[in-house]
């Protein structure tokens, strides 16, 4: 059930995508990105993909476009970081990952992506994904 309104609407966003790692414990993609021009060590936003069928187009896009960036298949343990940022463009429902809040730091939480992921609105899950020519 939603506990926020946000989390009943779909959102497209387009950002600098810096990071795809594969979570084991769900075998979601879990992105970060910056706003579109950001640095590597901006403030970042978690998006994921699901491994479910109507996410099928959306992983494949990601993976396809992380093998033409790196020519290297996903590492299952620590994913890929990239040091130029892909711009992309997603849809997705907005959801609050309430699971990583923590009291001394309500805003941010804890364990969710990397240090410089500083929220705990997510689009999640995302369901179609496009690259914008450059």
């Amino acid at each position: 059930m939603p506990i926020d309104p946000h989390e009943s609407k779909a959102f497209t966003l387009t950002g600098d995508l810096w990071s795809v790692k594969l979570q084991l414990s769900d075998c979601d993609l879990h992105l970060e990105l910056t706003k579109p021009g950001g640095e590597a060590n901006d403030d970042r936003i978690v998006v994921e993909i699901p491994a479910r069928d109507f996410a099928t187009d959306a992983r494949t896009a990601i993976l396809d476009k992380r093998t033409e960036m790196t020519k290297a298949k996903l590492i299952k343990k620590n994913g890929t970081d990239f040091l130029k940022p892909v711009r992309v463009t997603l849809t997705g429902v907005g959801f609050f990952d309430a699971t990583h809040w923590a009291k001394k730091k309500p805003k941010i939480g804890t364990d969710h992506g990397t240090k410089f992921v500083k929220t705990l609105w997510e689009l999640h899950p995302v369901f179609k994904v496009e690259f914008p020519p450059t």
